[in-house]
């Protein structure tokens, strides 16, 4: 799915909801149709059966950085756990 974002320094955001293996779905809601205007915060749909994710990509140049906890560390036993709702970079 792509967004165009009010703000034009994002510009267009490519959503994509990833349904993990054979028992996972995504269900986009009936409202979300093209031209469709989104307000901060609304639900675009729902994962089912858990085991989901997405991902965000946006163009070249509009992450400005990201906080180090954001980024995999593997094989640290001692990475700390990044908590939900935390900042995980910072567009601009």
């Amino acid at each position: 799915m792509l967004i165009r974002a009010a703000d034009p320094v994002m510009g267009l955001v490519a959503f994509v909801a990833i349904g993990m293996v054979d028992v996972s779905s995504c269900l986009i809601g009936d409202h979300v149709r093209p031209g469709y205007r989104l307000t901060k915060g609304e639900e675009l749909g729902c994962f089912q059966s858990g085991g989901s994710s997405e991902c965000l990509i946006f163009r070249p140049g509009v992450i400005g950085g990201s906080t180090l906890a954001a980024i995999p560390q593997p094989g640290d036993a001692d990475a700390s756990p990044v908590r939900v709702r935390s900042r995980l970079a910072v567009a601009g």
